[in-house]
């Protein structure tokens, strides 16, 4: 069995492909194309992904492309282009929603409504201590420093918690601490005014007693709009404002004084006590992350549409290829015929050539025309220079018309990148140099340009939906 295992391994290491080592991005001739360098690592994505289906040609078997030849190829790749750049310009917005998104996960907005609601290092009202009524809310000590006075003197509370107690808890002196404030199931006060102690106890009391939560998640507009409700309920006084029943001197929770929260607006820059106060701060900061997170998810959601629409156009470019090809037949059968290198134009050189009957006019025509002496069979006489012609006409065949076949042989003979730089002859558009070293190898520098468009493409069809 051991044996067994170890061979096992064995082959299977064995198996175990390395990852192809891909070029790193370098600057042409010290320039950084910016463009190019944001899609490296895409582009070497796609290369690795083309070189694993090699084989099978998964992405052009889907895309009906896999019989079609360089021509053809090359059409596709300029169909592809405008669709690539279109889903290039939506997989960047996609990311930004993206990383926008995974910043605003559920655990990060409830900590903010928990820090609204009970201050740090509490998640749940169950979790409410005597020593955190006051640490959490200013460094309050009493019932009335947390909660105000008419002096005017603003309360410590700064948290949803401590507002709630100024609210609804009453003073345990005060009818036997049987005063019903905010609901009559709440139980008999158990803290005096003069300290926080019990006051926790008292709290979690009547936060039982609220309604259950809902299943639904709260939304943005639910916190906005319950805190413009409440902020509503102020009512004004000379140099204060406060909320709930202010009766005489101040928040001491009993009823012939005041069970309330006060904010001195005494100065302009009181405003800020309120308006500053983490309990509102932190409520306005997790609606804003609601916000953000409703408007990334929509976000994503159209552009993953918009993505997916695109990648159908990609995958249904062979019926406008076809349609390409009709077209193109169609307008080459009632296109004039006119003069080429190998047809038309050589009967015609020969005619002007056998008109001229002057040594010197003809040799002015060379080397399409020559003249023939005394010697000649025909006697002297011009003619036209046939040699000249068919090397001609062999010229561009060899270079496919475009006179480049040449310069991709010579590309290809260079060892070595000096060698490479110094080949001569037509430069592709676009490009200082006839050949690029490019992937270690001396190339054409026209399939540097193509080698790309193949790979936004290759990267934008292998895009899976998000």
């Amino acid at each position: 069995t051991h044996h067994l295992v170890v061979k096992n391994g064995a082959r299977n290491l064995k198996n175990q492909v390395k990852p192809k080592e891909r070029p790193q991005y370098k600057a042409e001739e010290g320039k950084v194309d910016e463009v190019h360098q944001a899609r490296w690592a895409r582009w070497v994505a796609a290369e690795d992904a083309l070189e694993h289906e090699k084989g099978s040609k998964a992405t052009v078997k889907a895309a009906r492309l896999d019989d079609i030849g360089d021509k053809e190829r090359e059409e596709v790749l300029w169909m592809l282009q405008p669709i690539a750049e279109a889903a290039n310009a939506k997989i960047n917005e996609l990311a930004a929603d993206a990383k926008i998104f995974s910043n605003l996960k559920a655990a990060a907005i409830n900590a903010k409504l928990a820090l609204a609601a009970f201050g740090p290092g509490i998640d749940e009202y169950t979790k409410i201590t005597d020593a955190a009524m006051g640490t959490n809310n200013g460094g309050a000590s009493s019932r009335q420093l947390l909660c105000g006075a008419i002096a005017p003197t603003t309360g410590k509370v700064q948290t949803l918690a401590g507002l709630l107690y100024c609210l609804c808890a009453a003073e345990s002196g005060d009818s036997g601490g049987n005063l019903k404030v905010c609901t009559n199931e709440q139980a008999t006060a158990t803290a005096a005014k003069d300290a926080l102690t019990r006051s926790a106890t008292d709290l979690k009391d009547i936060i039982s007693k609220c309604p259950a939560p809902s299943t639904t998640e709260v939304t943005a507009q639910e916190i906005l709009s319950t805190l413009g409700t409440f902020m509503a309920k102020a009512k004004s006084k000379t140099n204060y404002i406060y909320f709930g029943d202010l009766t005489a001197t101040g928040c001491t929770g009993e009823s012939q004084s005041g069970i309330c929260v006060v904010y001195k607006t005494t100065a302009k820059t009181d405003g800020k006590d309120l308006y500053s106060a983490p309990w509102r701060t932190n409520l306005l900061a997790a609606a804003d992350m609601l916000q953000k997170q409703h408007t990334a998810a929509a976000d994503i959601k159209r552009l993953t549409n918009s993505i997916a629409e695109l990648k159908k156009q990609a995958f249904n470019l062979r019926p406008q290829l076809e349609l390409r090809k009709k077209l193109t037949s169609a307008l080459m059968a009632t296109a004039p015929k006119g003069p080429t290198q190998s047809g038309t134009r050589t009967p015609q050189a020969k005619g002007q050539c056998e008109t001229i009957n002057k040594a010197t006019e003809c040799r002015q025509k060379q080397p399409t025309c020559e003249w023939k002496g005394k010697n000649d069979d025909d006697g002297e006489h011009c003619k036209l220079n046939e040699t000249h012609v068919a090397k001609q006409a062999q010229t561009q065949a060899g270079a496919g018309g475009n006179g480049m076949g040449q310069e991709t042989e010579k590309c290809s003979e260079a060892k070595t990148s000096e060698y490479c730089a110094k080949v001569t002859g037509t430069k592709p558009e676009g490009k200082k140099a006839v050949c690029g070293w490019i992937y270690n190898t001396c190339k054409d520098s026209s399939f540097h340009l193509n080698k790309k468009f193949f790979l936004i493409d290759a990267e934008f069809m292998s895009l899976k939906a998000f």
